[in-house]
């Protein structure tokens, strides 16, 4: 894909060969990703800016098609600080209302309930 187009969160992927994971979370699953990028990169601030102001369009997520979903390959910090944020409800009101993000379909996600900040990384 050339240019710049708009998909749903849950079709993106954290890079789980991003050269700035440590050794031993290189390769492992969405969660695990999620969880390190939460207890290490100081998302507070991207998630603040997030509900304070909206997604950035003009700073858009370098991503790579796979099979099924675009892996991020620049951008990793904001898209796992925007993942949290979208498993709390009056969180994503107000990033929609900023910003020209859409809620993800039901069909995006696995179904199940899930809580913390692994809540939508493998969905």
């Amino acid at each position: 894909m050339d240019g710049i187009s708009f998909v749903e969160p849950g079709e993106l992927r954290l890079d789980p060969e991003n050269p700035r994971l440590p050794e031993e979370v290189i390769g492992e699953s969405q969660s695990a990703i999620l969880r390190y990028l939460f207890d290490n990169a100081v998302l507070d601030e991207l998630a603040t800016s997030y509900t304070n102001n909206g997604f950035f369009e003009h700073e858009p997520l370098m991503v790579a098609r796979d099979d099924h979903h675009y892996v991020v390959l620049e951008g990793n910090r904001r898209l796992a600080a925007l993942k949290i944020l979208l498993q709390d409800e009056e969180q994503w009101r107000l990033v929609c209302r900023r910003g020209r993000a859409r809620r993800p379909s039901p069909r995006s996600g696995s179904g199940k309930e899930q809580h913390g900040p692994e809540a939508r990384a493998d969905a």
